[in-house]
Parts: structure tokens; C-alpha cells; sequence
């Protein structure tokens, strides 16, 4: 497993940290916002753990850490992206609170769109004044 490309963001999330501390607290990533196949998620250190989901695109929008895969590590530093299969045992160790987009996908992307998807995802919202 390795990074397949850096992609700075250009989105943020805010949130109340005492509203996830909890599930933090019990080794989990707690979800931010959510929608039919994308979480915003946030979390420190993630226990080992299957989800039963599939594949699966990690995006680091905030933080660095070490995601673990089968036991294989790989340090991560904002803005890395990685395709994985979390029907495989995994998890995340950081020394602060990060955050990540994980978008779930139907069949293996090729690189190509890999990086569409993430690039429409990092357009951020714009508000019009009136």
C-alpha cells in the first residue's frame, strides 16, 4: 500500500471536539458530516477494526498520522490520499486530532479517477451575498 497523490485541500470542517471526544475517547473516528457513499470523519488514534464496507478512498484533510493496514504501516501527512479495502483489519495513530474524508467506491479507480473525485470534492462551498 502506498500514497497514490498529495492533493492540498482547500475545504475545512468545523466542529465542536467535545461533541466527538467520546468516541475518540473508545478508539473510534466519529463522523462529521455524512451523506449517501462520503463521511467527514475525525479521530486520533482509531483501534484496529474492519468496517465490512469495501473499497474505500482515505483523504487527510487535516493532521498526520500513521494509517495502518494488515499490519503494514504508512505515514500520512495532509493532503495524502489512499485506496483501501476495509474489509481488511486497519486503524490510525496521531499525535493530534486529524480529520479525512472516506468516500466509498463500487470497484477499483483508476488513478485518473481517483484524483477527479477528490479534486470535485475539494471545491469548496462558495456563499453569495445578496
Amino acid at each position: 500500500m502506498s500514497i497514490l497523490f498529495n492533493e492540498q485541500p482547500n475545504i475545512s470542517y468545523f466542529f465542536n471536539t467535545e461533541e466527538h471526544q467520546d468516541e475518540m475517547d473508545q478508539g473510534y473516528a466519529s463522523a462529521i458530516s455524512t451523506d449517501e457513499k462520503r463521511s467527514v470523519l475525525v479521530f486520533k488514534d482509531v483501534d484496529d477494526h474492519f468496517d465490512g464496507n469495501g473499497l474505500a478512498i482515505l483523504w487527510l484533510i487535516k493532521g498526520q498520522g500513521i494509517f495502518y493496514l494488515d499490519g503494514e504501516a504508512i505515514k500520512m501527512e495532509t493532503g495524502d490520499v489512499i485506496m483501501f479495502d476495509d474489509n481488511i483489519e486497519h486503524g490510525f495513530e496521531a499525535p493530534k486530532i486529524c480529520m479525512a474524508v472516506n468516500v466509498l467506491i463500487d470497484k477499483e479507480y483508476s488513478l485518473e479517477e481517483v484524483k477527479a473525485l477528490i479534486k470535485e470534492i475539494n471545491k469548496p462551498i462558495k456563499k453569495f451575498k445578496p
